[in-house]
């Protein structure tokens, strides 16, 4: 049996905070760097991670290969949920600090309206009972007895002038954003099997889709073209036709992304996209290319995944969608 007690170390929270890190929408690849960040922070009763959050460890605390740990501290940071308080070098790691201030964290990232429990329940473990010296129970002049009930929940403070927080309004897509468009093009692949079902998707339908596939670009790291040759595939080129019936919302979309991109590169559909993205981050990205190749060259090593990733991360770059194709092309060009 597991020797599980806070003496051997554990990790002091606020409850409010606690409660945002639950509902924070993060993919299970970020879910999982948080937990290390705070685990090597807080956990030790500090409020950095020193240098002692490097890819090498998060790949061995989460099991998770060295790309997606650096794509998940990348989206960590644009959420907002931790900060790097220093930026490494080769031969040192970035020290970074967990963003207590779930206010400031990015939009999207909390659900809509939402707010911590607050307040603070105690429970009583026993019978509260008063005796006189008679052995009788504690009574008011009236002879009526007074008793704690077993159990008893003190409720939670009302905030003051018994109001509650205003709920912060849903965010509202322009339809020339990203998300939107996708969310239309769903609609109309839907449309060409089932227009009965597109037709009861109207602009507030289509809000609800393009935040869930917002969060789906920005938060799961995925690429807007893949999502594009996905929903088509889905929707026009799957010979089951089992998605057609399937894939009928943004939040679907979301949730069974991963699961239908393996089945459409496997059939092709998402390869062209894969080849589009990759030449657009070398493009983007060519002159800090140009300087990696020279870094590499002096100290004499070749190019590879892994020192793709800890160079994007140590001069915060963005992480290629597909590092290997990228490794190939450098190393193509030696």
């Amino acid at each position: 049996m597991a020797d599980v007690q806070t003496e051997n170390g554990h990790l002091r929270i606020a409850n409010d905070l606690w409660d945002a890190i639950a509902a924070a929408r993060l993919s299970r690849a970020e879910g999982a760097v948080l937990m290390a960040a705070y685990r090597q922070s807080y956990g030790f009763g500090r409020k950095t991670t020193g240098d002692w959050l490097s890819l090498s460890f998060l790949q061995r605390y989460t099991g998770m290969s060295r790309t997606r740990c650096s794509q998940a501290l990348v989206g960590l940071r644009k959420a907002g949920m931790i900060t790097r308080v220093r930026k490494g070098d080769v031969s040192s790691t970035s020290e970074y600090a967990p963003a207590k201030n779930f206010e400031a964290w990015s939009d999207g990232v909390l659900p809509d309206g939402w707010t911590p429990i607050g307040g603070v329940e105690s429970v009583t473990s026993v019978e509260s009972v008063t005796s006189d010296a008679d052995g009788t129970r504690g009574s008011d002049a009236d002879g009526t007895t007074q008793e704690t009930s077993k159990n008893q929940v003190e409720q939670p403070p009302t905030p003051q002038g018994g109001t509650k927080t205003p709920r912060k309004p849903p965010k509202t897509f322009d339809p020339t954003t990203q998300p939107y468009v996708l969310a239309v093009a769903l609609r109309d692949a839907i449309a060409t099997h089932s227009p009965d079902v597109a037709a009861r998707t109207d602009d507030r339908g289509l809000q609800r889709w393009a935040a869930d596939i917002e969060r789906l670009l920005r938060l799961d790291r995925a690429d807007a073209a893949d999502v594009a040759g996905v929903i088509r595939w889905a929707h026009a080129d799957d010979a089951r036709g089992f998605w057609r019936s399937n894939l009928l919302s943004g939040s679907k979309l979301r949730k069974h992304f991963d699961s239908i991109k393996v089945q459409a590169r496997q059939a092709g559909a998402v390869r062209a996209a894969d080849a589009t993205s990759t030449q657009g981050w070398l493009k983007a990205h060519h002159a800090w290319l140009m300087r990696w190749f020279d870094e590499l060259a002096a100290l004499q090593r070749p190019p590879s995944i892994g020192s793709l990733v800890k160079y994007c991360e140590r001069d915060d770059i963005p992480p290629p969608p597909n590092p290997a194709g990228v490794v190939r092309w450098a190393r193509g060009r030696r």
